[in-house]
């Protein structure tokens, strides 16, 4: 696992990776679904009191199913934030994400999208 930001005048760029191999054969990491991959990458910027930013999110678990040998699973979400400092230690925070979700298993019932916005103030001393 590993991930990188380098930040230059108000601009940070950003990913990270994460492999997951699990030799443990049992049948509690079977049932799991607990090998697999997944990465990230990113950019915001802040001006001022400002901030904005982009990211993306791709994953993939072997399937819980595990025995069947129907393969990953696999996630994706894309997400827009933004956040403004309303003074020392008060901002707000809102990020509007699309997510989606599919199953190894193929079928049409195993597959998700979704959209989600998430607002708030954070306060901190």
């Amino acid at each position: 696992q590993g991930g990188l930001n380098v930040g230059y005048a108000g601009f940070t760029v950003g990913g990270s990776y994460i492999n997951r191999i699990i030799a443990d054969d049992s049948l509690a990491i079977k049932t799991a679904g607990g090998q697999g991959a997944s990465w990230d990458a990113g950019v915001s910027y802040i001006t001022g009191p400002y901030g904005v930013s982009v990211t993306y999110f791709a994953g993939a678990a072997a399937n819980a199913n595990h025995f069947n040998k129907v393969g990953m699973d696999r996630d994706s979400t894309v997400t827009l934030a933004g956040s403004y400092d309303l003074g020392p230690g008060v901002a707000v925070k809102t990020s509007v994400f699309n997510t989606n979700w599919t199953s190894a298993s193929g079928t049409l019932a195993n597959k998700n999208d979704g959209v989600g916005v998430v607002s708030g103030i954070t306060v901190a001393f």
